[in-house]
């Protein structure tokens, strides 16, 4: 969220702080970087924004600033009330914000299926509430829509601003209060406290960390403490100072934007380098210097004045963009850049001036308009969520879509890819003569279902041991982007000493082998490409390996530690991956069609890609699985021979009546159960479902 302008011209109410169009100016650079971010332009094959989040560093310590100076003249004028502060802060935010949130609601009734849609719901209900931050924080991001396609992601800013703004007034009151003379040295304790807290937490729980206030809070009580210093002795001047510590702090904004990319720990201990910048800028900006002067100019004022608008239209009309092509071209982002601009001016001059101007817009009328806003937001978003995304609007094909929805096996609550190794899900069945154990990552949990299904069948316990994005191989770790996955490798190191102790079992190990061998998304080369993560997953020997140690010596002793234990073992085979999120380009090619003939253009749809691409892409793995050898109680099985064809040399992403996978690279349920019927085959329980490729 951007914070109050504190423009004259724009309010009635009297404005205790000199206005400093520099501030708008550096405002400008701020929204600038996080559009361009969002938007990640390639310039010579270079990602040049790549840093560009830290734009929303820079507004929270502007707004402590700018908030913290107008409370401080308020409490010595003896003028504050909270009335007085909180209706600014409505009239500033939520006309801009209800518009935004409005005009979503018909672009994700057209692009969004259920699932996605009940989330975007789940969001809008938690922006209303200023929670949304908590929303993402909680939200299983692994199952969940890609980040780039919710189109509200970019509000758990404004939640944390907002939280900011309920509780810091009260806090600073009472300081004003009780410890008038020792605020700067409360505001210092409060900063170090929370920046050791999210240097910390940005390694153990990076979502917690990026998310949510207390990690925050230093950021937003660097500008509070520029803000008392600033009122206590004013900014002090000195001419080498005044002429050097400007370029400084751009410098150190800008090359934060060069150097740094998704994989650093954020906020952290580095992320004092914008954060100082900023602080810097704030403080030596003075009329006549260089850079205060160019801050000042119109377009960079501008650009300041509208950023908040600017800041709340981009990144839904980016998700909406790349909801209706998968992959759009800079061309296109650049076009959507050019409308969020449009539609910010309109809204700065259409909606926000004209709600902060109360000779314009009573209160009455304020809180009238805003209290109608609000419960008709609240009913859309609340009936969306409630009624499960409104699978029905999706007329004749909604069950082609539901059944393409991934199902998780849940237990005591909890989907059992949720629970520890030590709480994990079982499932027993009278006199059971094995227990079958599913072991492995995200591409294990979608066959979790069926196979539940397929040990009851066969009188068999069930256990599952999965975790989203953790593959787990002894003696190693695994590196997202360069840094630990502790959680990995805790979860490893648990399933290691669980099966260890467990009573001869039967164990399916299932993971995206291909992804963390290669550490690069997948690209088909037809124009597939998976949507962008924000860490390249690779596997690494720990600190216990020993001269000669390599990966695939741990892949292989590990899967030969389980048949030495006496555990009969099955080898699922890489998942052929496909670079688009089918059901996603499936309804954008139905959707060009009327709906009473979008189910025989659905027939008639073919979406395939290359089955030698899949080859090539699972090379390395199929060849370190190959290299575990022969064993009587060692099977395998290979999906790629349901979904790929020899004669075509195509992989095939549907038939005439369903879906293959959930999204780029997770099975169907129908898809898993093809997969668990091979491992039943294979070990020689009941299975009878036919091959659907002909």
């Amino acid at each position: 969220m951007i914070p109050d302008l504190l423009n004259p011209a724009a309010t009635k109410y009297p404005m205790p702080v000199k206005y400093r169009p520099e501030i708008d100016g550096l405002r400008a650079i701020a929204v600038l970087l996080v559009v361009l971010y969002h938007a990640r332009p390639s310039i010579l094959a270079l990602d040049m924004f790549a840093g560009g989040f830290i734009g929303v560093d820079i507004f929270f310590v502007i707004s402590g600033y700018l908030i913290t100076s107008v409370v401080l003249h308020e409490l010595d004028e003896q003028a504050f009330t909270f009335a007085h502060f909180y209706e600014r802060r409505a009239r500033r935010i939520l006309p801009a914000l209800f518009t935004v949130m409005l005009a979503c609601l018909p672009f994700a009734w057209m692009h969004m299926l259920p699932k996605a849609m009940k989330e975007f719901a789940g969001s809008g209900l938690s922006a209303l509430f200023f929670g949304s931050n908590v929303w993402f924080w909680q939200e299983d991001s692994y199952t969940a829509a890609p980040s780039a396609l919710k189109p509200l992601l970019h509000t758990w800013s404004l939640s944390v601003e907002e939280q900011f703004y309920l509780l810091f007034p009260l806090a600073l009151v009472l300081f004003w209060r009780f410890l008038k003379s020792h605020i700067s040295a409360v505001m210092i304790v409060g900063l170090l406290i929370s920046l050791q807290f999210a240097h910390h937490t940005s390694d153990e729980s990076p979502a917690f960390a990026f998310f949510l206030f207390p990690t925050r809070a230093w950021e937003l009580l660097t500008g509070s403490l520029l803000a008392k210093l600033t009122y206590g002795r004013g900014r002090l001047s000195h001419s080498i100072l005044d002429a050097t510590m400007p370029a400084l702090g751009l410098s150190l904004v800008l090359g934060t934007v060069i150097f740094f990319d998704d994989t650093i720990n954020h906020p952290s201990y580095i992320t004092c380098f914008p954060i100082i910048g900023t602080a810097l800028l704030i403080w030596f900006m003075k009329p006549g210097e260089l850079i205060t002067n160019v801050l000042s100019t119109r377009l960079f004022v501008a650009i300041g004045l509208i950023s908040y608008a600017l800041y709340l239209w981009h990144f839904p009309l980016f998700a909406f963009a790349r909801m209706k092509s998968q992959a759009p071209t800079q061309g296109e982002m650049l076009a959507c850049i050019g409308i969020a601009f449009v539609l910010s001016g309109l809204s700065f001059f259409l909606i926000e001036r004209p709600a902060r101007q109360s000779h314009r817009i009573c209160r009455r009328n304020f809180y009238s308009y805003s209290l109608a806003a609000f419960l008709t937001l609240l009913a859309a978003y609340g009936g969306i969520y409630y009624y499960d995304g409104i699978p029905s609007r999706l007329g004749v094909l909604v069950d082609l879509y539901e059944r393409a929805r991934p199902r998780y096996v849940v237990q005591d609550g909890t989907a059992c890819r949720k629970q520890a190794i030590d709480s994990h899900c079982r499932f027993e069945t009278s006199a059971a003569s094995t227990t079958l154990i599913l072991v492995g990552d995200s591409h294990a949990r979608t066959l979790a279902v069926s196979l539940l299904d397929a040990a009851r069948a066969n009188r068999a316990n069930y256990a599952q041991l999965t975790s989203n994005a953790c593959l787990p191989v002894y003696g190693t770790i695994r590196s997202d982007g360069g840094k630990d996955n502790t959680k990995c490798r805790a979860r490893t190191q648990d399933l290691k000493d669980f099966l260890a102790a467990q009573e001869p079992s039967t164990i399916v190990l299932s993971g995206r082998f291909p992804l963390i061998l290669n550490g690069s998304r997948f690209d088909n080369r037809e124009g597939g490409l998976e949507p962008a993560q924000d860490v390249k997953p690779s596997l690494r020997l720990d600190e216990f390996a020993t001269p000669g140690d390599t990966v695939v010596a741990k892949i292989h002793g590990m899967i030969r530690e389980w048949l030495d234990l006496g555990h009969t073992v099955v080898i699922v085979y890489p998942i052929p991956e496909v670079g688009w999120h089918v059901p996603n380009l499936v309804k954008g090619e139905l959707d060009q069609h009327a709906k009473y003939q979008q189910l025989r253009a659905f027939k008639e749809l073919e979406i395939t890609t290359s089955y030698p691409v899949f080859k090539q892409r699972s090379k390395l793995s199929s060849q370190i699985l190959d290299g575990v050898g022969e064993h009587p109680r060692l099977h395998r099985v290979f999906p790629d021979q349901l979904l790929c064809l020899e004669t075509t040399q195509r992989c095939y992403t549907h038939d005439k009546s369903r879906l293959f996978y959930t999204d780029d690279d997770h099975l169907a349920p129908y898809t898993a159960q093809l997969v668990t019927d091979q491992i039943a085959t294979a070990l020689g329980w009941q299975s009878g479902t036919e091959d659907h490729l002909k």
